[in-house]
């Protein structure tokens, strides 16, 4: 008899694909050292050899990460094994984690859940995103612990207003959970994508605050950090 996979595992495995598909290319074989420990604690917590756990585990977190995106309960079953396919061959090398990347990019740009109306807070920040919900559903399987970005953020607006920066607290929230993720001290992640998960976090975690931000700060807040990923290599940061 088949050993079923825990659940807690699988939305791990999806976080782990999305960490994946986060990682530029060239970082490759570093991300697949870092994710080593990662990789091991899921196959034993299933019992399973890592190869075994992965060979199991991929085709599903997969079918998940199409299912939630296409908003269905039946995906494209083409556009699942070609993702489990990629996702298989992303740790091989630069091309296979460029391939895998292209077609998380795909998957997430699914309309179903693009659309204005099908995001996750569709009037609470979410409608100004610039990548409509390419992080979402990593951000729901890797519960961020949004009472710390909260005080980050009340911490900023206790300071005179000529020193404060939120983009530099949602940044630092968002490479802080990416840590965690990963289980490591170290990010392997583009500009474009980091500033795409602090914008998200930002929005998904004042969606469930008290104090709700209004649209003219989400706007500043995203036309802020635009700017902040295009000057990325230039700002050194």
């Amino acid at each position: 008899m088949t050993k079923t996979l825990s659940i807690e595992g699988l939305q791990t495995t999806i976080g782990y694909l999305f960490l994946l598909s986060f990682c530029p290319p060239e970082r490759i074989l570093e991300f697949k050292q870092a994710g080593a420990p990662l990789r091991a604690g899921l196959a034993l917590r299933d019992g399973l050899a890592v190869d075994e756990y992965f060979e199991r585990a991929v085709p599903e977190a997969c079918r998940r990460i199409a299912a939630f995106h296409q908003r269905s309960k039946n995906p494209d079953q083409v556009v699942v094994d070609d993702l489990t396919e990629a996702a298989r061959l992303a740790h091989a090398n630069p091309v296979g984690a460029a391939v895998f990347e292209a077609r998380m990019t795909q998957v997430t740009a699914s309309p179903e859940r693009a659309k204005l109306d099908k995001r996750l807070r569709p009037e609470k920040g979410c409608q100004f995103c610039a990548a409509p919900c390419r992080y979402g559903y990593f951000v729901l399987v890797t519960d961020p612990n949004f009472d710390l970005l909260h005080k980050l953020l009340q911490a900023e607006a206790g300071k005179p207003t000529q020193e404060q920066d939120p983009l530099k607290a949602a940044w630092s929230f968002a490479t802080g959970h990416l840590w965690r993720a990963l289980g490591t001290e170290q990010g392997y992640i583009s500009a474009s994508h980091l500033g795409g998960l602090a914008y998200c976090l930002l929005a998904l975690g004042m969606a469930q605050s008290r104090y709700p931000l209004p649209e003219e700060q989400y706007q500043a807040f995203q036309q802020t950090n635009q700017t902040m990923i295009q000057n990325w290599p230039r700002n050194g940061r």
